[in-house]
């Protein structure tokens, strides 16, 4: 489907997850449990212009949102070392990284009609260089 005729508002494909701000080194209450900060984030991607019926438009814009959702999502793991970093990827910036690509299919598959993942054959982890088995 060409999408050149739908309005901005449509072809907007926006990405909302929270993001759990990690502290420069993750704490631990009396109870064990850990303390973040959460705070709501989006970002909208204009997809204005690309043919999703087309596996290379597909393909572009199934890139563009992958790499936002990791943006979004990983930043505020950079700030940790070692294993306290593989604990808030794994417990926050996965789910978080996940929550938001999927949102953002939807509202894809809602005002296209295009199921931009099976079009696109492409795989979120491999898109975003993370590695399946440690997640």
């Amino acid at each position: 489907m060409n999408i050149r005729g739908k309005s901005a508002l449509q072809l907007a494909a926006v990405l909302v997850a929270s993001v759990a701000m990690a502290r420069p080194a993750l704490s631990e209450t009396s109870q064990g449990h850990e303390r973040l900060m959460i705070a709501p984030v989006s970002r909208t991607i204009d997809i204005t212009g690309y043919d999703l019926s087309s596996t290379l438009g597909a393909q572009r814009v199934y890139r563009r949102i992958v790499s936002a959702a990791k943006a979004l999502c990983f930043s505020s793991a950079r700030k940790l070392q070692g294993v306290e970093r593989a604990r808030y990827e794994r417990r926050h910036a996965r789910p978080c990284f996940d929550e938001a690509v999927d949102g953002a299919l939807a509202q894809v598959l809602a005002s296209t009609g295009t199921d931009l993942e099976r079009v696109a054959g492409l795989d979120r982890l491999d898109v975003a260089k993370l590695v399946a088995s440690g997640y």
